[in-house]
């Protein structure tokens, strides 16, 4: 097998040791496109019964700094840890990834805490990416300078809280969007109208925040509210291609599942050919 193929299937710290050998593998350690530092590379360096938060985040930042060429594929398990004392930087990370041409990012966070922590910014200025999957994070509106995600096509985000008004701008942000999937996510009232019904309200949609290439989106655990409920309204109202639309209800009963299912047929839909889909609890 030849060494750069061997190299996908090393751990990225692995292989950095590995490098010393020769300067062969030292090349493959300075150009490797693709850094997965999973739930395995935190278990390496786990000592005893504790992770080593600061050699972990000594490793990465050192795998970074010397790391020469562009990234296809950035993931980052986040274990929880009671005894978390200190803080990866994250954002320096996102920040060398958006000069990498990055195209790939997963950031999983399963850290527990009182709040979820904020996204660095420097995620706004990965401005080449093609898929983008964030779970138990906050996010805040992008900065004034961001050029959006002109080549995302897969955006998953679970457990996300929006601040502010950034769902809105990050669809916004999304022309070439694809694939969209939502689970468990909070701070999308801001798109409900005060004092008016979800189904008697009608949006006035711009066309700058049409979504021309979405053909799917599933959302999971609708509980039935007028939050929900607007938010679906919003997605089939700008996804002029979209196909099918997946949700997926929160132990909800038959009647009411029914009835939530009978609101979201009367919403309207600006591709003709979106069916609604409805998946088993």
């Amino acid at each position: 097998m030849a060494s750069s193929e061997s190299s996908k299937k090393i751990q990225v710290s692995m292989l950095a040791k590995t490098s010393v050998l020769s300067r062969k593998w030292r090349r493959n350690w300075l150009s490797l496109k693709y850094l997965i530092f999973n739930k395995a590379f935190w278990e390496e360096h786990k000592s005893s019964t504790y992770f080593d938060w600061k050699r972990i985040n000594e490793i990465i930042s050192g795998i970074l700094l010397h790391h020469n060429g562009p990234v296809h594929e950035f993931y980052l398990h986040v274990p929880n840890d009671p005894d978390q004392e200190f803080y990866l930087n994250l954002s320096q990370w996102l920040s060398f990834l958006s000069r990498a041409a990055i195209k790939k990012i997963t950031l999983v966070n399963l850290a527990k805490a009182d709040s979820l922590p904020i996204m660095p910014s420097h995620i706004f200025s990965c401005n080449e990416l093609v898929d983008l999957k964030i779970v138990y994070y906050a996010l805040n509106a992008p900065p004034s300078d961001c050029l959006g995600f002109a080549y995302l096509q897969n955006l998953e985000l679970l457990s996300v809280e929006f601040k502010h008004d950034v769902f809105r701008s990050l669809i916004a942000s999304c022309p070439g969007l694809t694939q969209l999937k939502l689970k468990d996510c909070i701070g999308i009232t801001n798109l409900i109208t005060p004092n008016k019904s979800v189904l008697q309200h009608k949006f006035d949609y711009d066309n700058n925040f049409k979504l021309r290439h979405l053909l799917k989106a599933k959302i999971t655990g609708i509980t039935g509210s007028s939050a929900e409920l607007k938010l679906v309204e919003y997605i089939v109202g700008i996804s002029v291609k979209l196909t099918r639309f997946l949700f997926k209800c929160n132990n909800l009963d038959p009647s009411s599942e029914l009835k939530v299912l009978r609101e979201l047929l009367q919403l309207p839909r600006a591709s003709k050919k979106a069916k609604l889909v409805c998946l088993a609890q």
